[in-house]
């Protein structure tokens, strides 16, 4: 199931499965600025970060990267 999340500096696209009755994050995850440039994208993988993850400037110039298995940062 897509969805979609608003704050007050971002819009945010991820998606949800249902497991033991709570929604969790589940599959591509991309975060925007205001502006329409991206934040961040990376993958939910039941409900922790999984793979590669980068996160953006409002410029669009790359901020941080990082590479996650099960929810913990590895590299």
């Amino acid at each position: 199931m897509g969805a979609l999340g608003f704050s007050q500096d971002s819009l945010v696209e991820y998606c949800l499965r249902r497991c033991r009755g709570w929604m969790i994050a589940d599959g591509p995850f991309i975060e925007y600025w205001q502006n329409g440039q991206l934040w961040s994208k990376g993958k939910y993988k039941n409900g922790k970060k999984e793979g590669p993850w980068v996160s953006y400037e409002r410029d669009g110039k790359v901020w941080k990267k990082g590479t996650y298995k099960n929810g913990v940062k590895v590299k």
